[in-house]
């Protein structure tokens, strides 16, 4: 099964949050065209090896074609190809894309039928609409940081959230289209998508007992759900929410008198807490793992290294293994998502046959190159 064989997207997004979300798509069967400006798209550092490595995962399996959309051919261009498409997403700020002439409006003019998606960070609407922002920004309002202790999380926690919301989106208007809904318009933003995550912590925060920021068992109060060091350094993290879970704790730890402090307030402040504390830091973390890992939800805090070599990583079998120019391990995760009946895309038309669908020839395409409309058409 290709679920999606029979979609094609047309990608105008950058960075990390639109190209990952059709890069999920991709990966589920979709034909992914990127469309990048003159130059390219890059992360950070355009001379970093390190992000170049993290452009091509995200890329992986698409077409691309550099267009620059400030030339009015290049727009024409990037219509004609829309014309023939199933979705475009673009991740422009509000008002850029009407100016590039790429807007919805004028694209499903073209293909009444479309489903086209802007993400952005605020949406295409509301005071903050205009606001520069990057996902640190957005978890900050969105209230995802800690007030206290705003430290930047290691992962772009809105970029991935909004993309992952942007594929489902996507996926839910073309079952609407084919249904007989029509074309669509998504209005996505990445502030709204983790903003809605404090779901989990509104009843908190309006509790006439005792009012806080968060769920107190997730915001780290209890012993039984909380983070500590052991004598090598390291930290293991105990998820022990379940009464037996808890009361196994104390048993193997030898704290009989703790098994009634479960939900000590206080968080890393308290008694109980302390007393946990103490016993967990006379011994190296891997110790701590082997003998209790398997028994109670007792993990090792691991890097980001670790964690991609993880054998449950490799058991799950959804980490690109292998580099197919150089033949060396890669570090790209496909769709991390099991299927009972999932075929790659075994097609074998080429970039210019998806371009010559938009009625674009050898011989356009030629032209347009040779006045630096295209500057660059690269197969996956």
């Amino acid at each position: 099964m290709n679920p999606l064989g029979d979609v094609t997207i047309v990608d105008l997004s950058l960075k990390l949050p639109g190209p990952y979300a059709t890069k999920l798509l991709a990966d589920a069967g979709a034909e992914v065209l990127s469309v990048e400006p003159p130059g390219g798209d890059y992360l950070g550092d355009p001379e970093s090896e390190e992000y170049t490595q993290t452009y091509a995962a995200l890329n992986e399996g698409k077409r691309s074609v550099m267009v620059d959309l400030k030339n009015e051919r290049g727009q024409a261009f990037v219509q004609d190809v829309a014309a023939e498409a199933d979705v475009v997403v673009e991740g422009f700020a509000p008002g850029t894309a009407e100016k590039l002439g790429v807007d919805p409006e004028t694209l499903q003019q073209h293909n009444e039928d479309l489903i086209y998606c802007s993400l952005s960070g605020y949406g295409q609407s509301g005071p903050r609409r205009n606001e520069p922002g990057h996902d640190l920004n957005y978890q900050a309002v969105a209230g995802f940081l800690d007030s206290e202790d705003p430290t930047p999380p290691k992962t772009p926690v809105a970029d991935y959230a909004g993309a992952t919301m942007l594929a489902l989106a996507a996926l839910i208007a073309l079952w609407g289209r084919d249904r007989g809904g029509g074309g669509q318009y998504i209005d996505l933003a990445m502030f709204d998508v983790i903003a809605s995550w404090n779901s989990v912590h509104v009843p908190w925060t309006q509790s006439e007992d005792q009012p806080t920021d968060y769920d107190p068992v997730i915001g780290g109060e209890y012993p039984c759900y909380n983070t500590y060091e052991t004598s090598d350094g390291r930290y293991l993290t105990l998820g022990a929410m379940e009464r037996r879970f808890w009361t196994g704790l104390c048993e193997a730890l030898d704290v009989p008198e703790l098994v009634d402090e479960q939900f000590a307030t206080g968080g890393q402040e308290s008694d109980a807490y302390q007393q946990l504390q103490d016993v967990f830091e006379t011994r190296p973390l891997d110790e701590w793992v082997e003998e209790l890992g398997e028994q109670l939800p007792l993990s090792a805090v691991q890097t980001t290294s670790e964690a991609i070599h993880d054998p449950q990583v490799a058991a799950r079998d959804h980490l690109v293994a292998v580099d197919e120019q150089t033949g060396e391990t890669a570090r790209s995760f496909g769709l991390p998502v099991a299927f009972s009946d999932m075929e790659p895309d075994t097609s074998d038309e080429s970039l210019d046959g998806t371009l010559e669908r938009a009625g674009y020839g050898s011989g356009d395409l030629d032209s347009l190159e040779a006045d630096e409309v295209v500057t660059e058409r690269r197969e996956p």
